[in-house]
């Protein structure tokens, strides 16, 4: 349906398929305790790398623009770790700073949950020196304005970035290809003015992953 439905279900197919490898169990299940269901690559590495994070006492942010994405993500941390990250999204349109000012002051290892979205707001994350784009937006300037939550006056330590990614060894994957066009389109950026327009990532540049598929 995607290669053959017109530019609206490619994109449309496009997005199912970056879904598929944020949360392959769909927007209708976020997670039970009893359940093994985070047991999928992306999930898995995401939750190893807090895990690598916790006996640092550091903190980090998650994003992700997808709202059931950024629900599953809420319950599989709160179940592996005891503790009930935030989500600031959309939704959430006052006292935003008031809920980081609540991330930074507690004491030790803790998570929250960003959408890209929000992160030209004017937030102050200064606390979180461990950033994890989960998914990515198509706009390489919106990721690193995400990424810059953390590098503001009063940072002291070192800001680790992390982009975990489905890869196949089959075919290049839909998240393989995404991050291509991002770096393309940063190294772009830093050689040679342009709009900012020219610098977001197109459907048509993704559409060959329909081929692949």
């Amino acid at each position: 349906q995607g290669k053959s439905c017109g530019k609206g279900a490619a994109l449309a197919a496009i997005q199912k398929l970056l879904i598929l490898c944020a949360n392959p169990w769909g927007s209708s299940y976020i997670g039970d305790d009893d359940q093994v269901a985070y047991s999928f690559p992306k999930l898995t590495e995401t939750l190893s790398i807090l895990e690598k994070i916790r006996p640092l006492g550091e903190k980090a942010i998650v994003f992700t623009d997808f709202k059931a994405v950024q629900r599953m993500l809420q319950s599989a941390i709160r179940n592996k770790f005891g503790l009930w990250p935030d989500i600031i999204n959309g939704e959430l349109n006052t006292n935003r700073q008031a809920v980081i000012d609540v991330f930074s002051e507690k004491q030790g290892f803790n998570v929250i949950i960003l959408g890209h979205q929000v992160a030209g707001v004017g937030l102050n994350i200064t606390a979180a020196n461990h950033v994890i784009h989960y998914t990515r937006p198509w706009n390489p300037a919106k990721e690193t304005q995400a990424t810059d939550r953390t590098h503001r006056i009063g940072q002291s330590k070192p800001v680790h970035i992390y982009y975990p990614i489905i890869t196949d060894d089959r075919f290049k994957t839909v998240e393989e290809r995404l991050d291509e066009l991002i770096r393309s389109k940063e190294d772009l950026a830093r050689d040679v003015l342009r709009p900012s327009s020219e610098q977001k990532v197109q459907i048509e540049d993704l559409l060959e992953c329909l081929d692949e598929a």
